[in-house]
Order: C-alpha cells, then sequence, then structure tokens
C-alpha cells in the first residue's frame, strides 16, 4: 500500500477568515501630556505623541476630511499646522471638557448613551 500523501495546507483560509482584533499602541515619546490652549508643534520640535488606531463610520472619516479641508482654507495659504490628527485631539479635549462639565446631559454622552 502506498504511503499517505501530506494534507496541502489551506493557506487561504487565514486570508478569508475574519481577522483577530489586536490593539496595539506605538509609543513614539513619554511626553503625551499637553496643556489646553497650548499651540500644536510637530513630533519634531518635541511634542510627543502615541500612534492609535481605531475604526471610523464612513460618516466620522468624511467628517475628519470636510474639517480638515475647511480648517486648512480658513488658516490660508502656506498654514500647514492644521492636521487631522490636531482635529480629532481637539475634538477629544472638547467632548471630554463638556462631558466633565455637563456629565449625562453633555453631547457625548447623549450620542453614545442612545447608541446603547
Amino acid at each position: 500500500m502506498a504511503p499517505k500523501r501530506k494534507g496541502t495546507p489551506d493557506i487561504m483560509a487565514g486570508l478569508l477568515s475574519e481577522p483577530e482584533v489586536k490593539t496595539t499602541s506605538k509609543i513614539v515619546n513619554q511626553n503625551t501630556s499637553k496643556l489646553s490652549g497650548q499651540q500644536a508643534t510637530s513630533p519634531a520640535e518635541g511634542e510627543g505623541r502615541v500612534q492609535v488606531g481605531y475604526y471610523l463610520s464612513p460618516e466620522g472619516a468624511e467628517a475628519i476630511e470636510e474639517l480638515w479641508y475647511q480648517l486648512r482654507k480658513m488658516a490660508g495659504a502656506g498654514k500647514t499646522q492644521i492636521n487631522k490628527s490636531l482635529i480629532v485631539d481637539l475634538g477629544l479635549q472638547i467632548a471630554r471638557e463638556e462631558l466633565e462639565k455637563e456629565g449625562s446631559s453633555s453631547k457625548i454622552a447623549r450620542r453614545a448613551l442612545a447608541n446603547l
């Protein structure tokens, strides 16, 4: 009797199956705290940044693009300090400040809790 052949590995199964969710963050600089109202600087100027990844709805991704376009237009030519990271960072600071002041009646709390 002939020896049994080894089975062919299913290399496509790993590509087509649901990916394993991994949360990772890359620390670029340990100094990540920043006081409200300070002007943003680029990472090359010494400001700490942490790289993180989150999924957004298509509407959220479109909103960032639109905000970026509008704010750059308002800033005028040659003002490249406005970037998407700055927009997200400022938006989160504003949402946190409002949540701390208004609690469950804040916009972020009402919208987040409405989605439960």
